[in-house]
């Protein structure tokens, strides 16, 4: 730059002609200006491209995440749907022990269906767990779909920690048939083959737990826990739908 100015006073010197060389001096600067100035433009204009590719591929990858935790999430609530049944009936049992027809093996029978592991929603979680982890969830030019992933991550705590306190029920309903029940009636109903065939001589039965008030405790927080993460699941499924429906809308910057 410094010799093409250097070029220019020259010639303004030696043609006296110093308006013509200063417009010409102001031409080439303007010229200068706006190759910038449109190499900027393009290059900004590069960068939103990629940045709405991005975008547009996070977005993609949220939703196929979702949508198969969405139909994992189904599964789960129907296999507990089919879990419910057997424990309230267990409980009703102990309203009226005196009466009741669930008895001996009947009850065994009962026991066996209420003793099932509870399901739990295998999800998905490594494109959410790359936003929270990283800046990605403000390439999301949804304002609607950025607010409805960034309380997933708090409803996902919620649905763990409900999980938990549903497995530690469970456990703790095993472990005093366990302690004060047998095992070996149940074992017997529960497909086990010849290995564990004719119950046992020790305790033949476990009707007496339907007179232990303990016992009752127990089959109750179950049951109640189920009950809460069926619910729990239901309204997590609510957002999911929500998440996965904006997910699928256009950008609205494009």
């Amino acid at each position: 730059m410094t010799p093409f100015f250097r070029n220019i006073r020259k010639k303004m010197a030696d043609d006296n002609k110093p308006m013509k060389y200063v417009r010409y001096a102001i031409g080439e600067i303007l010229l200068v200006v706006i190759g910038i100035l449109i190499a900027l433009q393009i290059n900004n204009w590069n960068d939103e491209r990629l940045e709405k590719i991005e975008e547009r591929k996070l977005i993609s990858n949220i939703n196929q995440e979702f949508v198969n935790n969405l139909k994992n999430l189904d599964s789960t609530i129907l296999h507990i749907d089919t879990l419910v049944p057997s424990l309230s009936l267990l409980m009703l049992s102990m309203r009226e022990p005196s009466s009741n027809i669930y008895k001996g093996e009947k009850l065994n029978h009962l026991l066996v269906n209420c003793s099932q592991i509870p399901p739990k929603w295998k999800r998905s979680d490594i494109n959410v767990k790359g936003i929270e982890s990283s800046d990605n969830l403000g390439r999301i030019k949804n304002e609607k779909l950025k607010q409805l992933l960034y309380n997933w991550f708090g409803i996902n705590e919620n649905v763990k920690a409900m999980e938990q306190s549903g497995e530690d029920a469970f456990l703790t309903y095993i472990n005093y048939i366990k302690e004060n029940g047998s095992w070996r009636e149940i074992d017997k109903l529960a497909n086990f083959g010849n290995a564990i065939s004719g119950g046992s001589i020790l305790m033949p039965d476990n009707d007496h737990l339907l007179l232990d008030y303990k016992f009752e405790n127990v089959v109750d927080d179950h049951l109640a826990w189920l009950l809460n993460r069926n619910r729990e699941y239901r309204a997590t499924r609510v957002h999911l739908e929500k998440i996965i429906n904006e997910s699928l809308k256009p950008n609205s910057t494009e």
